[in-house]
């Protein structure tokens, strides 16, 4: 019995992955969001639409500022700088004795730490911002076909 519990896990782990599973759930966001919409009120409708308009708009200019800065540095070649010093270290690091040699490899280390970790934490915010602006264009795009949906059968 719990061999078999343990398999159905297993199972419904790999399964919240397949594309079936999330269409499923997609499709499942959006007819809640279209059964909230229905609920509101056209003021409360419009106020949703333009939070969330404004909300997009602000996100995808953080991340343009934050591809921006990132492309600057790239440009103004301060990556290459720190393989520079890299570079010097692991020369010095050769040439110098056993006291010069430990504080060359502790700040090597250092360096190369912090520079990995900068570089790890820089490519998760753009793709936190990424995964942000898209779901807020879903959101903005869901919007807009439920007002012109709206509009269209306030016309007939």
């Amino acid at each position: 019995m719990g061999n078999i519990c343990s398999k159905k896990k297993i199972i419904d782990f790999f399964n919240h992955f397949s594309s079936k599973e999330k269409e499923r759930r997609r499709f499942e966001e959006y007819k809640e969001k279209i059964n909230r919409y229905d609920c509101m009120s056209k003021d409360e409708f419009s106020l949703k639409y333009n939070d969330v308009r404004t909300d997009y708009e602000h996100e995808k200019m953080i991340l343009l500022t934050i591809i921006a800065t990132v492309l600057v540095s790239i440009l103004m070649n301060i990556w290459g700088r720190c393989f520079d010093f890299f570079k010097n270290a692991i020369i010095i690091i050769s040439q110098s004795n056993n006291q010069e040699e430990i504080m060359i490899r502790a700040s090597f280390i250092i360096t190369a730490i912090v520079l990995l970790l900068v570089t790890s934490v820089l490519f998760l915010i753009i793709y936190n911002k990424f995964k942000q602006v898209k779901k807020l264009l879903w959101e903005v795009n869901l919007l807009q076909e439920y007002k012109q949906e709206k509009l269209n059968n306030e016309e007939k």
